[in-house]
């Protein structure tokens, strides 16, 4: 009903706001006490109120002076009495007489009025009044804290305002207050105001207050729960509410039933139902209070056991029921209750006490707590006030209600007294058993047969050790095990062994077992035996599960039942086989979607692709809610592109080489630990390198959860290539090296010698050299050095081109830094504009005027024609007498207009140089010039013809210190030969006239040994011996051996080898440098295999002229003859190793030799073969093996392996303990010995030696050198282990092929006797033993034992193997 607004009341309104400069400050409703005056008027201040303490004072405040005071209450005041017959307000009837009336503001109550958390009950009025209420008309006051219950309002005014607190409300604020009873009116009525008005500059406001209040009026009456008429723009309610099936309308506030009146949750957050906030409320028992109210009929405090026995909910005073459960074994328990009010009393179980013993049954007992007050309550049932409070005991008894485990002890009971292995249980909690040694629960005797429920709970840490049967959590069981999860466990049994279960034939599902289980028989990774009804399902093992006999990876063994849904990791076991389920990759574990049927709604989780499934009470302590990752440069993309929690594996591709990758994760759960990597922190910088780098960031909850897993693979590429720089322009001659340095974005490693190809030339004049990788400049592991040093023979006008790519030959690779992924090779275009070459020496053509047959008085004039075949002649000198190229360094004449004259007879040089820097001497030997005769040095005209010059008188013959002889070849007699390629080789003669000389000399020797000293300098020398000179030595003499000495080289022939035939003329010695691209690719294969070549590699040949032609003889009689190169760098012995090099494999193989020094001084390698072929130094570094560290042959095994004798099983390890064979030894003495062995031969005559076999070419060069014979004719037995007495017997052999005598027979037992077990060597090895202890090779096992038929280890072979090369002097 809508109504004109009241012109008088208005008015009232207008006036108040005339006379007041300031609304009233409102703050937070504390409690008014009268004790904080302080010499302070009461009533004069809101801080200083006048305390109210019953009804005369409550009605005092109606008073006309007292209408502007400041009031508080003190206690609950009950008003029944004081209106009842008889009392002060009675009033004839009428009632409470409202404080404050209608009619001008001097009339209003002004003050304000604080309950201080107290109630008013049984407030009745019966008024004709214009405003009825506790305050009838209140202007700008404000009444807070204070509760009215059971009011009877009655205004029967025709124009009264009827309110339960206030009538008439003007500009007034009420706060926290409430109001119950009954309010009946005939103009405005409402619960708790019947008019209320309020504007801009004097609201009213209404807060966190209700009514529960019957409203009545006539039919034309504003009747509201709340408020029965409001006007104005500023009347402010906030949280305030009114009973809707009392009053079924208000002009304002929120309507609610009464049950929602009675629960907390129904009011807005503003009402504060804390511990420290001012409401208070027993839940479905009464309405919103005071806490001053709540504090007087709750008890504060109720215990079982003085605290020490839980229940749930946790005590709180408008809570009235609880729970509390108990272990079987305690039956009885103590009840008491704790209240700080004086108005209570307490009844425990129908006894009046306020602490009580409760003796109880298995199963449900419940205590009945009655609470009864002298208290009035809004919206309680009963007034005075009272409440029931029960508490529910469960004593566990199995059946009904399972036993619940909460600690270690419980679980270990299972079985024993009150805990029947028939019962039910469930784990509450997870347990960790570290520590205790587990007594599997039942036997086979006495299974489990009651229900285990794990509640998805796990069990870390179990440990079962012994060898007993029946081993697991439980022994044996034939009941119902479920929802239960072992991490870490260990079990150890004998048979019927599981990580779970020992022997089952009851049900198990939803388990899962991670860790070891170890047994005789019947062992599996879940269950050991399965029979019976046995059911398994959704199951998981994870672990190594190691048996003798029926092991599987979940199930040992299964004689009935049946396994579905159920799996084991046979990666990380080992094991394929099981009793039931099916075996997985730990991949596959690790993937949702292999477990089929499984409950991931409701039972499992995992984090997929890094975790097996575990129960989903784990899952959200091990999450990451976020993982990123940010590279040092570029960017990263993910697949899965975005992060999912529950997603574990990662692929990470960089689009461009990264270093590092800074790695963040936030848990989901703050306890939850973060390792990253090796790092236990939520975020660290992690190295990366170019390929896969896995990054794993492992989560880990507490209380022993499983651990949670993630996964980034980072996939980065090869750093790029950045630079290559290219040699300054310039021409380069032989000798000169051509650097390229190239440039990559990281560090760089390179495998063996990568090379980049150079095209010199071009079209069909074009070469391709290659410039070899040669390393990296210091403390710059991203650069590349490549160097071709310039060969001779090469000679181009254009410049140089470099290659595309760097090639990779012969198992080279450049790899990214500690890594094998290969890095781009393609070359950037580089400016080779002015880089040429020219590696031919200058061509120098010299004749004589007049020419060498005309004998002149006169200087002859030598004329040099120069060429410098490429660049031009830089420069060109000349000096008297067979110069090097180096004399003219320092010395010579400058060639003037190309000739030059001389006067006396003898040998003239001529050098030249070119712009590249080539060198050439060339000689001419003037002989034609008359000498003066007489010795007068006249050369006058004496009529006679003059005679031509003497003859050269030949090589210088002399018996050396040594009493050998020394042939000194004289340079004059050298002749030069270019041949097409440019190669210039040397010539000497050794005529017959010579090897006369020589034959006569031989017998006033004393030692016969020629050597033929040739002063060379070109690339090769050719020495020919005439034959039938040479057949007259070998007649005289059959020990003759020549050797032939060059400046840096020479080789020894021995006489008593050549058989040439009747038909041969000559018998020529060729040495010659390896030079041009076989050099190179000789160089090549030695950067592949790790090794760098010393000087030059030289080729020796000995050939035969017959009729004319040259036949090679490669195989002189199978004698070892020595070769010698000359060391020009001072390299340890040890770090060298002579080799022979085969050209068609490009491969090197360990020749014998030794350090000597020739007669002229100089240090050389004196190799010595049977063979000839092309013979090189390599400085092989050393070797190492980790498994050899503080071993007893670690010194032998690692020189051998640097001189390529023996090899590890593998590049770390050597294996020194393994028992040799027949075949790896044979192949380890032919190597050593360095004999031919020939890739295609093959032991045909051994049927267990097949041609493909690895050891048929070194078995057949064994058996021909005479070292090894087979077991049988057709048996070598190649696999058998070799004895020591074996091994003596070839080395025996060994001795005599390279020419040592057998031990004579009487010295044989001498030499054994020392040793207790000499009865024990074999016959046919008798003498070969004696002969290797006398030399050194062998020794006793012990100083009184040989133990001859004992097994030879590999590091026996290595020692013995060594002291045999350095016994016979094949090694240093």
């Amino acid at each position: 009903m809508s109504k004109l607004l009241n012109y008088k009341k208005l008015a009232l309104l207008l006036a108040i706001i005339v006379f007041t400069t300031a609304a009233l400050p409102l703050g937070a409703p504390n409690k008014a006490l009268a004790s904080t005056c302080d010499g302070v008027t009461p009533g004069t201040t809101s801080a200083c109120p006048i305390m109210i303490f019953g009804a005369v004072g409550l009605a005092a405040m109606g008073g006309n002076d007292n209408l502007e005071l400041h009031y508080a209450l003190g206690a609950d005041i009950d008003l029944s009495a004081y209106l009842s017959p008889g009392g002060g307000g009675y009033n004839g009837g009428d009632g409470w007489k409202p404080v404050g009336s209608s009619g001008g503001l001097s009339n209003a109550f002004r003050g304000t009025f604080n309950g201080n958390g107290h109630t008013i009950s049984n407030l009745k009025i019966n008024s004709t009044a214009g405003a009825v209420g506790l305050f009838g008309a209140t202007s700008e006051a404000v009444i807070r804290n204070v509760g009215l219950i059971n009011v009877d309002v009655t205004g029967t005014g025709a124009n009264s305002d009827v309110g339960g607190l206030v009538g008439n409300l003007n500009s007034s604020t009420l706060e926290n207050v409430y109001v119950t009873g009954s309010v009946e009116g005939v103009d405005n009525v409402g619960g708790l105001a019947g008019y209320a008005v309020g504007i801009q500059i004097a609201p009213s406001a209404i807060r966190t207050s209700y009514v529960s209040v019957e409203v009545t009026g006539t039919g034309s009456s504003d009747v509201g729960g709340l408020i029965g008429y409001w006007q104005g723009d500023a009347i402010n309610v906030s949280a305030s509410y009114y009973n809707k099936e009392l009053a079924n309308s208000s002009a304002i506030g929120i309507g609610l039933t009464t049950a929602q009146m009675k629960s907390a949750a129904s009011f807005n957050s503003l009402w504060d139902f804390s511990e420290q906030g001012q409401w208070g409320i027993v839940e479905g028992m009464t309405f919103p209070m005071h806490r001053t109210t709540l504090d007087q009929i709750v008890v504060d405090e109720l215990t079982v056991n003085d605290g020490a026995i839980a229940y749930e909910p946790a005590f709180a005073p408008h809570t009235s029921t609880y729970s509390s459960r108990v272990t079987g074994e305690v039956d009885r328990v103590t009840v008491s209750v704790y209240s700080s009010s004086g108005r209570m009393n307490v009844s425990i179980g129908g006894e009046d006490t306020d602490s009580k013993v409760i003796s109880l049954i298995p199963g449900e007992n419940n205590v009945n707590i009655a609470v009864s007050t002298d208290v009035t309550v809004p919206g309680a049932d009963t007034d005075p006030f009272e409440a029931i409070y029960t508490l529910q005991v469960i004593r566990e008894n199995g059946t009904d209600y399972r036993h619940r485990i909460t600690t270690a002890s419980q679980l270990a009971a299972i079985g024993a007294a009150s805990y029947e292995l028939s019962d039910s249980y469930e784990l509450m909690n997870d347990l960790d058993l570290t520590g205790l040694n587990w007594d599997p629960i039942g036997d086979t005797g006495q299974p489990f047969t009651g229900t285990f429920e794990g509640n998805r709970y796990i069990i870390r840490n179990l440990n079962v050790a012994g060898s007993h049967d029946d081993a697991g959590l439980f022994a044996a069981s034939s009941g119902t095990i479920q929802n239960i999860g072992l991490e870490n466990a260990s079990v150890s049994g004998g048979g019927r062994v599981g990580g779970l279960v020992g022997n089952n034939s009851g049900t198990i599902s939803n388990a899962y077992v991670k860790g070891s289980v170890v047994g005789d028989e019947q062992v599996g990774g879940l269950i050991g035996f399965n029979g019976g009804t046995a059911t398994v399902e959704y199951t998981y093992a994870a672990g190594h599960v190691s048996g003798t006999d029926h092991t599987g990876g979940l199930i040992g063994e299964s004689s009935a039942g049946m396994a579905t849904a159920s799996y084991w990791d046979a990666e990380v076991g080992g094991l394929n086989a099981s009793g039931g389920g099916e075996g997985k990759t730990t991949a596959d574990m690790q993937l949702e979607n292999t477990y089929s049927g499984w409950d991931f709604a409701g039972t499992w989780a995992m984090i997929n692709g890094t975790t097996y499934p575990m129960f989903n009470r784990h899952i959200d302590n091990l999450k990451l809610q976020a993982l990123a990752a940010t590279p040092n440069a570029g960017v990263l993309s993910w697949n899965p592109a975005v992060f999912v929690p529950d997603q574990g594996a990662y692929v990470l591709a960089a689009d461009r080489y990264i270093k590092t990758v800074y790695v963040a994760a936030n848990p989901a759960d703050s306890n939850t630990t973060v390792t990253i990597g090796a790092v236990e922190s939520a975020s660290t910088q992690v190295a990366v390198t170019p390929g896969s780098n896995a990054i794993l960031i492992g989560t880990k909850g507490i209380n022993g959860q499983p651990n949670g897993a993630y996964r980034l693979t980072v996939e980065v590429p090869a750093p790029e290539l950045t630079g290559l720089v290219v040699p300054p322009s310039r021409y380069y001659g032989i000798g000169d090296a051509l650097t390229f340095t190239v440039s990559y974005e990281g560090d760089i490693d390179v495998v063996n010698t990568p090379v980049i190809p150079v095209t010199i030339g071009e079209g069909a004049d074009a070469t391709t050299v290659y410039a070899a990788y040669v390393g990296q400049p210091a403390g710059e592991r991203n650069k590349l050095i490549f160097t071709y040093v310039v060969q001779e023979g090469l000679v181009h006008s254009t410049d140089i081109a470099v290659g595309t790519h760097i090639q990779l030959p012969g198992g080279a690779g450049i790899n990214a830094a500690a890594t094998t992924v290969a890095v781009p090779l393609a070359l950037p275009a580089a400016a080779t504009t002015g880089i040429m070459i020219d590696s031919v020496r200058p061509e120098i053509m010299l004749t004589q005027q007049p020419a060498s047959m005309v004998t002149t008085n006169s200087p002859v004039t030598v004329t040099a024609t120069l060429d410098g075949t490429g660049s031009d002649i830089a420069a060109a000198k000349w000096a008297e007498g067979a110069r090097a190229a180096d004399y003219f360094a320092t010395d010579g004449q400058l060639l003037s207009g190309g000739s030059f004259q001389v006067a006396a007879n003898g040998t003239y040089s001529v050098y030249a140089i070119d712009e590249a820097g080539n060198e050439a001497v060339a000689q001419i030997a003037i002989s034609n010039i008359r000498q003066p005769s007489n010795g007068s040095g006249s050369s006058g005209n004496s009529g006679a013809a003059p005679e031509p010059s003497t003859p050269s008188t030949g090589p210088a013959l002399t018996i050396d210190s040594d009493g050998g002889i020394t042939l000194r070849v004289d340079p004059s007699s050298i002749v030069k030969e270019k041949l097409e390629d440019g190669t210039i080789v040397e010539h000497v003669a050794l005529t017959d006239e010579v090897m006369g000389r020589v034959l006569e000399l031989l017998g006033k020797a004393r030692k016969p040994f020629v050597t033929v000293v040739i002063g060379d300098s070109g690339q090769a020398v050719q020495t020919q011996f005439s034959w039938s000179s040479l057949a007259k030595v070998k007649s005289a003499y059959p020990d003759t051996v020549f050797k032939v000495e060059l400046n840096a080289s020479s080789y020894e022939l021995p006489v008593k080898v050549l058989n040439p035939g009747a038909q041969a003329t000559h018998v020529n010695v060729f040495i010659s440098k390896v030079v041009g691209q076989e050099k190179e690719r000789l160089e090549q294969a030695a950067s592949s295999a790790g090794h760098k070549l010393i000087g030059d590699a030289l080729d020796y040949r000995v050939t035969v002229s017959v009729d004319g032609k040259e036949t090679e003889v490669r195989e002189l009689g199978g004698t070892y003859r020595v070769r010698g190169i000359v060391l020009n760098e001072g390299i340890p012995a040890k770090q060298m190793t002579a080799v022979l090099y085969d050209p068609a494999t490009r491969t090197f193989s360990f020749v014998p030799a030794v350090t000597a020094t020739r007669v002229d001084g100089k240090r050389e390698i004196a190799i010595k073969v049977s063979h000839n072929s092309i013979y090189a130094l390599l400085e092989t570094g050393s070797r190492s093996f980790s498994d050899l560290d503080g071993h007893w042959a670690k010194g032998a095994v690692e020189l051998l392996a640097a001189k390529l004798i023996v090899s590890g099983v593998s590049d770390t390890d050597f294996a020194p303990g393994d028992l040799i064979t027949r075949a790896e030894f044979t192949a380890l003495l032919v190597r050593a010995l360095g004999l031919q062995v020939e890739p295609t031969s093959g032991s045909g005559h051994f049927v267990d030696v097949a041609k493909e076999d690895w050891f048929a070419p070194v078995v057949d060069a064994g058996v021909r050198a005479g070292l090894i014979k087979g077991l049988s004719k057709d048996k070598f037995a190649p696999g058998v282990r070799i004895t020591r007495e074996q091994m003596a017997v070839m080395f025996g052999n060994a001795l005599a092929l390279v020419g040592h005598s057998a031990m004579d027979a009487d010295r044989v037992a001498t030499a054994l006797d020392r040793f207790e077990d000499n009865a024990g060597v074999s016959a046919w090895a008798r003498s070969a033993v004696a002969q290797s202890l006398a030399a050194g090779i062998v020794t006793g096992m012990t100083e009184d034992a040989i133990a001859p038929s004992a097994a030879a280890t590999r590091a026996q072979a290595a020692v013995m193997l060594r002291r045999f090369l350095q016994y016979v002097k094949f090694m240093d």
